[in-house]
Parts: C-alpha cells; structure tokens; sequence
C-alpha cells in the first residue's frame, strides 16, 4: 500500500538535509510518524493509569498524606 501526505516545503527541505546515504526522507517521515504515534499511545496509557489510580486510590479510604507512612512500613516490614 502507498499513500502520498503533503507536507510543508520548510519541513521537506529539513528531511532532505537529515537524509543521507543510510536513510532517505521519507525513512525518516516514516519514523518520525511512527515515534509520534507511539508517543501519543503511551500519553493515552498514562492518562488511563491515571484515572485508574485516581478511582481506585479513592475508593481505598487512604488519603494523600498517608502514603509516606505506608511506605516507612511496607520498607520495615511493618
């Protein structure tokens, strides 16, 4: 499959200059697509663990303030 994406002539001359004998243009669109895509899939991950620890956190009864002293006595051994 190939698909054709216009982007800006500022942004084409940056990847014509990166280019070299290893990789090409569009090498280097494709990989910086993909490290975008991959970025915004891990953002969405944090936001779900976010709001899992949120909910779940709450539903737990311990408040913000006890969490240092939990962890003194997970790290004792209670």
């Amino acid at each position: 499959m190939s698909a054709n994406t216009t982007i800006s002539e500022d942004l084409r001359q940056k990847l014509e200059a990166l280019a070299g004998p290893d990789k090409t243009a569009d090498d280097l669109a494709n990989e910086a697509v993909t490290l975008y895509i991959r970025q915004r899939e891990q953002d969405e991950d944090w936001r779900d663990l976010a709001s899992f620890s949120r909910k779940n956190g709450a539903a737990s009864g311990y408040t913000e303030a006890d969490i240092v002293d939990l962890v003194h006595q997970i790290r004792r051994g209670r």
